[in-house]
């Protein structure tokens, strides 16, 4: 079966932080954000600690596309943890010192459309001992997005920094590549899965 595989440059413009992957234990600890009243806020209560009833989003990350390093499989796992709470601090955690994640209104506006999230593959940067991975994600939504999806392929660069695994974006090549190599993928026998 083919998948449709829509825009990509759209897969760049909607960061899956945002959606999905956060969270290591160092990183900025305050932020300000206009939406909280233009001060320095620390400690920003998960959504669901908030809504005990808000509807989470079901994650997946099957056994077939985890590593042999089970540090980077944990990170992944505390990633899809932080996406289920809805917990933006450990959101912003997640991400390298280089990279500025998403305010906390549009974290909580995605959040709330994210019905699923499934890890679909990992892929090396380098196949002599990766120094970091590309992580692909399909994210099922509630609601259509503005250009009418129900599901947006997302993908993210991990890395290591300061001894500790860290997300940020991936490169518009890197994208179009793992993309690329998703869709053989899906329309390839599996005898003739690479």
């Amino acid at each position: 079966m083919k998948r449709q595989m829509g825009n990509r440059s759209s897969i760049r413009e909607w960061p899956w932080a945002t959606v999905l992957l956060a969270a290591t234990l160092t990183g900025c600890e305050c932020q300000s954000d206009e939406g909280l009243g233009g001060g320095a806020v620390i400690d920003i209560e998960a959504i669901v600690d908030k809504d005990p009833h808000a509807p989470r989003p079901r994650t997946d990350f099957p056994k077939e596309h985890q590593t042999q390093d089970p540090e980077v499989n944990r990170f992944i796992e505390h990633m899809l943890e932080v996406c289920e709470r809805g917990d933006y601090d450990g959101f912003r955690q997640l991400f390298g010192t280089a990279q500025t994640p998403t305010g906390q209104d549009d974290f909580e506006t995605v959040w709330k459309n994210v019905e699923k999230i499934r890890v679909m593959g990992l892929y090396p940067d380098r196949p002599d001992g990766p120094e970091s991975y590309y992580a692909h994600a399909v994210v099922g939504l509630r609601e259509p997005d503005r250009k009418g999806r129900h599901q947006r392929d997302v993908v993210v660069q991990l890395f290591s920094e300061a001894s500790e695994w860290r997300m940020g974006p991936a490169s518009a090549e890197i994208i179009d590549r793992i993309m690329s190599t998703a869709s053989q993928a899906l329309t390839q026998p599996a005898s003739q899965t690479p």
